[in-house]
């Protein structure tokens, strides 16, 4: 059931960000979201990937993509001189190493290991 909930947030994902792209008149804060869109879909492409590969959900690392995210996606709304740089960008590396480290370890999510 899982599996098939994170090949529909895929789905959903895409479509979304394809609508962003498709607006007439984009400013930061769209391409923004834009990326935020691609990283939901990319961890729900995971997500499935996981159910695929090893029959159960790795260790999660959303909260690591998601709150930078929405962090850029805010200062870009609330700042009119608002641009996208590298370092901003350094936000997301505690993510890809949570990630390529629960690859490695192929550690399953459960409370039991987490406690």
């Amino acid at each position: 059931m899982m599996q098939i909930i994170a090949w529909i947030g895929v789905s959903q994902a895409i479509f979304a960000a394809i609508l962003m792209l498709s607006k007439k008149e984009n400013n930061v804060s769209d391409k923004v979201l834009f990326f935020w869109l691609v990283l939901l879909t990319f961890d729900f492409f995971t997500c499935g990937l996981d159910y695929e590969l090893f029959q159960k959900p790795l260790l999660s690392s959303s909260f690591l993509l998601f709150n930078p995210a929405l962090y850029l996606y805010i200062r870009s709304l609330t700042n009119k001189n608002f641009k996208l740089n590298f370092f901003q960008f350094l936000h997301f590396i505690p993510y890809l190493a949570f990630k390529v480290l629960s690859y490695i370890l192929k550690e399953p999510f459960s409370m039991n290991t987490f406690f």
